[in-house]
């Protein structure tokens, strides 16, 4: 594998992996060749969820060389030989989908699961604000040299800031590739097309229209737009996830932490804003601990670009695969069931054991608590019964 890496240039300091050798590098590391973003996903097991940096640190040796395999970074030549034997990962995500199929699912009845999913995509689940992350300026601001984080729309098209209804497949959805084939061999893994997309991409944008659209039956809507439109990107494995990442402070107002009330209403995701940061408390300002960040008002077309003030931190959607395995849930692990999940947060378990050692996990300390993320705890008892013999399916 060392001679796929070798280049005609100076064989010492930083470097990326030559054009030349790429295709060689890809096959040999039984890795897609014509899907630049298939292949970054593939080499991170599932890259499209950047969530896994924070969950996984030893993974960022991956994404250095998914970067240096593109050109993105540089990377010292020995280092970058000895990487690709650990993250190739064929043999690891073999391995781990033989293993996967192996796990026993609880039973459920196939009816539930197809009501669940019709739920899952086609039932308002509650209440977002327009709002997300990015960490990387978009296509249209390159020339600005923008500093990360950036605050945009999470449905461009849509007023920042706006509060919208969402379905649980708007953020739980399908991340296409790079490549493109016709919609009748690469159809929506969703059944809507209004799951990515809320704005139309040409600059007579209506929302009035999409908010139509949205209430039409899942046909009507892909009918809509195959009238027009006969290709679409194709779509990798489905993880269940855009991949957005969700600011807690949702009311704009500086603050994050033990505001997580406040910003529920303004309709964020409400859920413990309390993390692992490494600024004392005594320290914050009057706004809570907060950051400078770049606004950017449409991500799709160049445009002023303004500043505002925004307690840190954010959130990211995460994957929904495996979910029946992948207790306890939230990104604090502060609730123990897929049931207790769509319950309204005050009712949710205050303590429960966690492993077979009898930890006790005690919501009521800070940074454990529970709340927020009530989408869909309004549904009737037969509806979260369907959406959890649904999750439970995937």
């Amino acid at each position: 594998m060392t001679r796929l890496l070798e280049a005609p240039r100076a064989a010492e300091g930083p470097q990326a992996v030559p054009e030349s050798a790429r295709g060689d590098l890809l096959r040999a590391f039984r890795l897609p060749t014509d899907d630049p973003s298939a292949t970054r996903r593939a080499l991170l097991l599932d890259l499209r969820n950047l969530g896994t940096l924070g969950l996984q640190q030893d993974s960022w040796p991956g994404l250095l060389f998914a970067d240096a395999l593109y050109g993105f970074a540089s990377v010292q030549r020995d280092d970058l030989s000895r990487l690709h034997a650990l993250y190739a990962a064929a043999d690891v995500r073999e391995t781990l989908a033989s293993e996967t199929k192996q796990l026993k699912r609880p039973p459920s009845q196939q009816a539930a699961v197809d009501r669940g999913r019709r739920l899952f995509f086609d039932q308002p689940a509650g209440r977002v604000a327009n709002l997300r992350i990015l960490k990387e300026a978009p296509p249209a601001y390159a020339s600005s040299h923008l500093a990360s984080p950036m605050l945009a729309p999470l449905f461009a098209g849509r007023e920042l800031g706006e509060v919208l209804p969402v379905r649980c497949g708007d953020c739980h959805n399908a991340t296409p590739g790079e490549t493109k084939s016709p919609f009748a061999v690469n159809p929506t893994p969703t059944g809507r097309c209004t799951s990515c997309h809320r704005a139309h991409p040409e600059e007579a944008d209506v929302p009035a229209a999409f908010d139509s659209l949205l209430a039409r039956s899942a046909a009507d809507e892909a009918r809509l737009c195959l009238g027009c439109h006969q290709q679409h990107r194709t779509f990798s494995p489905v993880s269940f996830s855009n991949s957005a990442l969700l600011p807690f402070d949702a009311d704009r107002d500086g603050r994050a932490q033990d505001d997580e009330a406040d910003d529920a209403r303004a309709g964020g995701v409400g859920t413990e804003s309390w993390l692992a940061f490494d600024v004392p408390r005594p320290e914050w300002g009057a706004e809570g601990f907060h950051l400078r960040v770049a606004v950017i008002a449409d991500p799709r077309h160049p445009g002023p670009v303004k500043q505002a003030t925004l307690g840190a931190a954010w959130v990211r959607v995460p994957p929904l695969l495996g979910v029946f395995a992948t207790a306890p849930y939230l990104h604090n692990g502060s609730v123990p069931t897929l049931e207790a999940l769509l319950t309204a947060p005050s009712r949710r378990p205050r303590s429960f054991a966690l492993g077979a050692a009898g930890f006790v996990f005690d919501t009521r300390l800070p940074g454990n608590r529970s709340c927020g993320h009530d989408f869909g705890t309004h549904w009737s008892p037969r509806q979260k019964a369907d959406i959890v013999a649904f999750l439970r399916s995937l």
